[in-house]
């Protein structure tokens, strides 16, 4: 899973430089080397794994397709938000896998590269999507400390549920995805996911450059819990994650809020949307944006999303795939190099081709609606979902095994949940712009296809909120080393809290078992 990345340099040097190393080498190096942490260096010693959509110059940023890896330079610089860790002390041991253009698709839909294994269970679970490598690496390798991904529409949640690790997605915003591949950039946002709640909690401060306050902590008046989002699970995943909400709901004092989004949207619409439902509303919403993306010429790659998981965002990368010199189109310079018209090998085997037609359709104008309906989607969540301090618990498991060579339905059904269709429970973040922290809430046995023993699946859950300090919340009198980076460190402290309470885990092991 780690791309064999090596500092050039000397140990933690002024100018940050990187190189490939040979394939299956990972240098690992010794923590004896350096300086305990210290104001300037927190993070001295940290071993980092990044997510291949993030520069680090010297190294060629590869997106995981062998076509851009061969006609893409060497990276010139490093992503603003991992050159923020180098400067804090983190040592950066290499790269992750991501899916081809950190598009969305399951593990069966790789084609350049092996998807990563799952190291939970039998081996042989389903990985998640994009972010796959980085929450793999952390479930797996007892010596990595933080692996960064990103998000666009489930990326962060999706493997750290799927690797039984947390996961936090950031609000939209607080963190620049400057030198990084953009998917979507009013959805994307960089993201860490760590085996320890501690560590995630003190390193999401250091990187959104918080600082240490002596504050109270504070318990949310309201959790919300859409009964909807429950339904299709099979019983053993269900039952895990109600025991889960019903801890919350023990330490915190606070009874779930049970409401369908359906009935909270007939309630509380606006009037010019009278008779229209919520999934009418919002159903294309995400969609719409991941298919009609409009990023600032400014930004490394631009253009418009045809709908296969690959974007005029990334179709840019076949006009512009020598970034750093501007040369000529992918497709010409491919072809004159191979004699080929169309690389074989560009990206994954297209899902389904009416998506990327789809995508070409989409006017200007129906962009513009869709991000319109993004902040109506935005604005309904936080002032009645999360006003006066609500919280929201979600699902991010799958429904119940999910191996990574099968489908959950058919191609057709995977492939429209992966590009955006309807709205996932991914949505709540992605399109409201507050955090989503995913967590194990438990493990479910069941029989393994593949070792015919039993084995055990982690089972996640995800804590969400709005953007921004949490009002109107309860005291409780708990003084910690704790700062409120908007609503995204309380969340961390906050399931700290409940897990502490509850005597539950706040860290997991690697391996094939979580605890």
């Amino acid at each position: 899973m780690i791309c064999d990345v090596i500092r050039k340099e000397k140990l933690i040097p002024v100018q940050r430089s990187f190189q490939a190393v040979a394939h299956g080498l990972i240098p690992i190096p010794s923590r004896l080397g350096f300086e305990e942490p210290d104001p300037a260096t927190p993070l001295a010693g940290k071993r980092i794994a990044v997510k291949d959509i993030f520069d680090l110059k010297g190294v060629k940023t590869t997106l995981c397709s062998k076509a851009y890896e061969e006609l893409t330079d060497e990276a010139r610089t490093t992503a603003t938000c991992i050159q923020r860790l180098i400067d804090l002390g983190a040592v950066i041991v290499g790269k992750v896998k991501t899916s081809p253009f950190a598009s969305g698709m399951g593990p069966r839909d790789w084609v350049d590269v092996q998807p990563p294994f799952n190291p939970r269970g039998d081996g042989y679970l389903d990985p998640g999507c994009s972010s796959a490598g980085s929450g793999a690496a952390i479930a797996g390798y007892d010596w990595l400390d933080v692996a960064i991904g990103s998000d666009t529409l489930g990326s962060m949640v999706g493997p750290a549920c799927n690797n039984g690790i947390f996961g936090l997605r950031p609000s939209h915003g607080l963190l620049t995805c400057e030198g990084a591949l953009p998917v979507c950039p009013p959805l994307d946002t960089p993201g860490n996911f760590s085996r320890d709640i501690s560590e995630l909690s003190e390193f999401t401060r250091l990187w959104m450059n918080g600082s240490p306050s002596d504050v109270e902590l504070k318990i949310p008046t309201k959790l919300v819990v859409p009964p909807e989002r429950f339904t299709r699970f099979v019983p053993e995943v269900a039952n895990a994650m109600e025991e889960f909400i019903q801890q919350f709901e023990k330490v915190t004092g606070v009874t779930r809020t049970a409401v369908t989004m359906e009935d909270l949207w007939a309630f509380r619409r606006p009037s010019k949307f009278a008779g229209k439902s919520f999934q009418d509303t919002f159903g294309t919403v995400s969609l719409q944006i991941i298919s009609v993306m409009c990023g600032a010429k400014k930004n490394r790659h631009w253009h418009i999303f045809n709908c296969t998981g690959i974007t005029k965002t990334q179709s840019s990368i076949v006009k512009t795939t020598n970034r750093n010199s501007g040369e000529s189109c992918m497709l010409s310079r491919y072809s004159a190099t191979n004699g080929m018209i169309r690389p074989s090998n560009l990206w994954f085997v297209l899902i389904l081709t009416e998506f990327r037609d789809l995508g070409a359709k989409l006017t200007s104008l129906q962009y513009a609606e869709a991000l319109a309906e993004k902040d109506l989607f935005a604005d309904f969540v936080r002032k009645h979902v999360f006003d006066n301090g609500s919280v929201m618990l979600l699902p991010c498991s799958a429904n119940d095994v999910a191996y990574r060579d099968t489908y959950d339905g058919t191609v057709e059904e995977c492939a429209r949940r992966w590009q955006g269709f309807d709205i996932p429970e991914t949505a709540f973040s992605a399109l409201g712009g507050g955090p989503a922290l995913a967590f194990p809430a438990g493990h479910r046995p069941y029989e393994s296809k593949i070792t015919k023993v039993k084995e055990y699946q982690p089972v996640g859950l995800m804590l969400l909120s709005a953007p921004g300090m949490l009002d109107g919340c309860v005291e409780v009198k708990m003084k910690a080393n704790m700062s409120f980076l908007g609503t995204d460190h309380h969340l961390i402290e906050l399931l700290k809290y409940v897990l502490v309470e509850s005597k539950l885990p706040t860290s997991v092991e690697t391996g094939r078992l979580m605890y």
